[in-house]
């Protein structure tokens, strides 16, 4: 249900098989989890390597032909996320601008709504709830600034290096900042793009330029080194988190951090197991909603108690509030009732 060879698309998060070039046909459980939680951004995406601006996206998606970019270069992220606060007076002055022409350009399309029949209105629809989204995104924004201007990350040399260790640094400073700022309630960080032709230093020299035989198990010395670095950075995100108060406890306690390969178990994988490190459980403490802290290891591909990575999610969404039978594409070759319902292995 799931089809990996170079890369899952949509599938790795959203449990269906997404083809290469096409666009997803329904959404995946972080696009689910920012529908249910919207922020002032329902979404952040960050790509971990490669420096060029723009976005890149077939990962996640809100629903069906609705892709979720994921921002490549750091510094671009912290100009739109920040724009209001940013240290850079062009990028402050065009967020100010920004803001009076999508005031302009809803009360102009409104006014030049009124002046079309019914089914033409209709058309018209679309383009005006896009242009209300971002005035009301850019009006939140404006009145959080004070906020937003003590949480902002300090920008430096790291946010537009040519160095791939000091970008991803960047990124992981982002994703914590988004989310204690309260921009969003779901940020998804992809680790592992814009891996040729790219230079390390510091923690990371001595990896090669072509590097792309991390992950085919081709280097292994480079691949420990380069996953021994993420997950150290992973230590500092969930201490971030960690520092900061939330209701009776801190914002890590409401919290749930997801990290897994895409790949599955190899980079030419066929999918058959899913390894998935879970941290946080949602509630905190006195209230946990899911079990954490244990390998739980279920049976393998169409053995009796085998598992899908959609009752993975199923479980997510249920922890979440978000009920409902099934995640995903119902894999045929498994028992239906196995993929019914959250694992209860991983409740509270």
């Amino acid at each position: 249900m799931c089809h990996v060879d170079h890369g899952s698309r949509y599938g790795g998060l959203g449990a269906y098989r997404s083809p290469r070039g096409k666009a997803p046909t329904a959404p995946t459980v972080d696009g689910e989890l920012a529908r249910a939680f919207p922020g002032i951004f329902a979404h952040v995406g960050l790509a971990g390597g490669g420096k060029t601006s723009g976005v890149s996206g077939e990962l996640s998606a809100l629903g069906p032909k609705r892709d979720i970019g994921y921002y490549n270069s750091p510094l671009e992220a912290y100009n739109n996320l920040f724009s209001v606060v940013s240290n850079d007076a062009s990028v402050r002055s065009k967020s100010e601008l920004n803001g009076d022409v999508l005031d302009f350009m809803v009360g102009d399309v409104s006014r030049f709504r009124k002046s079309l029949l019914g089914h033409e209105q209709e058309k018209l629809d679309a383009y005006l709830a896009g242009f209300e989204s971002m005035r009301d995104r850019q009006s939140k924004l404006l009145a959080q600034r004070d906020k937003l201007a003590r949480l902002a990350p300090n920008v430096d040399e790291r946010y537009n290096a040519n160095d791939m260790e000091l970008r991803m640094a960047a990124h992981w400073e982002l994703a914590a900042s988004a989310l204690i700022a309260g921009l969003t309630n779901v940020v998804a960080y992809r680790l592992d793009s814009g891996f040729s032709g790219e230079s390390f230093s510091g923690t990371l020299s001595g990896i090669p330029e072509n590097c792309h035989g991390i992950g085919h198990q081709a280097d292994p010395a480079n691949d420990n080194k380069m996953l021994a670095w993420q997950t150290q950075n992973l230590a500092k995100f969930i201490d971030k988190l960690s520092s900061v108060k939330e209701g009776d406890g801190t914002m890590m306690d409401n919290t749930l951090i997801v990290f897994f390969s895409h790949y599955s178990d190899a980079h030419h994988s066929g999918g058959y197991e899913f390894p998935m490190l879970t941290i946080g459980n949602i509630g905190g403490a006195e209230r946990p909603k899911l079990r954490t802290g244990r390998f739980v290891n279920y049976p393998y591909y169409t053995h009796a108690g085998n598992k899908t990575i959609g009752t993975m999610y199923n479980t997510i969404l249920h922890a979440a509030g978000i009920e409902q039978p099934t995640f995903g594409e119902l894999d045929v070759n498994i028992a239906e009732k196995e993929q019914k319902g959250p694992l209860p292995e991983l409740l509270a």
